[in-house]
């Protein structure tokens, strides 16, 4: 069961009111107020004031948004509290929340987001002008920004949005969220992407390291390294048919399909592996698994 932890507003959420299911938090988000509504015309007339270049229109717009938000209840997905809100008191229970801002097309993206195998919901934002997705991975992942951020990369390898933050300008993810006990505001979306059977994240590197240590496609591989024909007598173009050998296993694993059908999939399209086997350590490129 995933936590859902309820505040009263930004401003009082050292507490939360209540302590939900994430069904709750679904049932929310399908309800609309007046409320959020508001937030949504805001947000529409900051973009227009972001348009128009003028300073203090943007300034005004934004701090009449920010002024809304406050009326709306923020929430804390997938962990709870030992004490008031902060890092060190989160208990983690493997949930990451991605925001995706200034997004022209949301349905678009909350599509591309639903064919993910690792994304369990992605619905609109409060403003309307972007999207958030929830992505199950492990507690340590969750309180691990750098770890965070391997998510972010492969995000924006598989959406095609860089990361950024609100100078960016244009759609991008929003580099400012691996904050554990950071709130998600209560948004309205009554045709969110929800999959239940979403699969835990993990860094690509991880999957494709315990596929490797956990088969004997190494030594299988090194078995062909005599085959001129083949043109694997380089010790490295073996360890490169390996390491792809290996990494469409992971890939397969996580999508169970085709890893040659991966267009629409991340990871990195070139990247380097460190494996370790036996206390010697070979490093390869996925160059090969791409080309």
């Amino acid at each position: 069961m995933i936590s859902a932890l309820k505040f009263k507003s930004a401003s009082t959420s050292d507490y939360p009111v209540s302590v939900q299911t994430f069904d709750v938090f679904l049932r929310s988000i399908a309800t609309d107020t007046p409320e959020k509504k508001r937030c949504r015309e805001l947000k529409a007339a900051h973009t227009d004031a972001v348009r128009t270049g003028d300073a203090k229109k943007i300034a005004g717009a934004k701090n009449a948004y920010d002024a809304a938000k406050s009326t709306v209840s923020p929430w804390l997905l997938g962990a709870s509290l030992n004490g008031p809100r902060s890092n060190a008191n989160v208990i983690a229970e493997g949930y990451v929340t991605v925001d995706f801002d200034d997004v022209p097309d949301c349905e678009a993206l909350k599509n591309t987001l639903s064919l993910c195998p690792h994304v369990l919901l992605a619905a609109q934002s409060l403003g309307g002008r972007g999207v958030f997705c929830v992505i199950p991975t492990t507690p340590e992942i969750q309180k691990s920004p750098e770890k965070i951020k391997i998510l972010w990369q492969e995000l924006s390898n598989y959406t095609g949005i860089p990361i950024g933050d609100k100078g960016t300008g244009g759609p991008h993810i929003d580099s400012a969220c691996s904050d554990a006990a950071r709130l998600r505001f209560e948004s309205y979306d009554p045709v969110y992407a929800y999959n239940p059977d979403a699969s835990r994240w993990k860094p690509f590197r991880e999957l494709a390291y315990e596929c490797y240590m956990g088969s004997r496609l190494f030594d299988i591989a090194q078995c062909f390294g005599g085959a001129p024909d083949h043109g694997w007598e380089n010790r490295n173009a073996r360890n490169a048919f390996a390491l792809a050998a290996i990494s469409m296993i992971a890939r397969a694993r996580v999508y169970g399909e085709s890893p040659f059908l991966r267009d629409r999939y991340f990871p990195f399209k070139a990247q380097t592996v460190v494996l370790g086997r036996s206390g010697s350590n070979k490093s390869v490129t996925l160059d090969a698994l791409h080309s």
